[in-house]
């Protein structure tokens, strides 16, 4: 390598650190809506996903899924879960702590990934029973409405439910921030699980691994992600605004 190709390595690699070592959490910059920009944009991944993976197994248990009825007034909270996952990164960066941004940012990655990894590798499909809505029910038509929606594409995704995991993962942190909505914040996550079962859009083990995989990806960025990642923090001199105590 010449001296003059070394240099331009040498700018490069310090550029790029230049770049890197950035506080990308606090809010005295735009950099904060990065991280949140970056997830959205690779929750998109969910679309594609469908289509290159072919579901050949449905996981109901017959015993307990063929149970619960189809209550078309759940669609309402199941709509507002789609609406809540969609943005919750930009609820996380607007509202969060910078401690528990980061932690939701290292969760919220961690729960995408091995949902992912699931939907490829295990694609899982639900059975959904063809009913005709009724003309008098609006809840009926949107519920009809959803189902036909889904069926445009491929549904490899059941298993673990992302409505949960996404769901749970973004109130779990806002909960931290907000304790005094530590209620509301639970029964939004309960109401949220129970809508995907009572609008037959997942099945109860559906919900179970997606409780499952959002509590470990919590554990996981709250235990060895977020420390990690703010003592490099420590190390590269990137404190955060003087007005944030985490």
């Amino acid at each position: 390598m010449t001296t003059r190709h070394f240099e331009k390595t040498k700018r490069l690699v310090r550029g790029m650190r230049t770049v890197v070592q950035q506080d990308w959490f606090g809010r005295d910059s735009w950099r904060f809506l990065l991280p949140a920009i970056v997830l959205t944009a690779l929750q998109l991944l969910y679309f594609p996903l469908n289509m290159v993976a072919d579901g050949n197994r449905s996981l109901s248990i017959a015993v307990i899924d063929d149970s619960i009825p189809r209550v078309s007034l759940f669609v309402v909270p199941y709509i507002v879960g789609i609406v809540y996952l969609s943005t919750a990164n930009f609820f996380a960066a607007g509202l969060l702590a910078r401690k528990h941004y980061q932690q939701h940012v290292f969760a919220f990655l961690t729960a995408m990934l091995i949902g992912f990894g699931f939907w490829y590798f295990f694609p899982a499909y639900i059975e959904k029973d063809a009913f005709d809505p009724a003309k008098n029910n609006p809840f009926d038509q949107l519920l009809y409405l959803l189902h036909g929606g889904d069926s445009a594409y491929g549904q490899h995704n059941s298993f673990p439910s992302s409505h949960v995991y996404y769901v749970t993962v973004g109130l779990v942190y806002l909960m931290k921030t907000y304790p005094q909505y530590r209620n509301f914040f639970i029964f939004s996550i309960v109401v949220n699980a129970a809508s995907t079962l009572f609008t037959h859009q997942h099945y109860v083990i559906d919900v179970a691994a997606g409780f499952g995989l959002a509590a470990f990806a919590v554990w996981l960025s709250d235990t060895y992600l977020t420390p990690s990642y703010r003592r490099w923090e420590a190390d590269a001199n990137i404190m955060p605004p003087q007005t944030e105590s985490t």
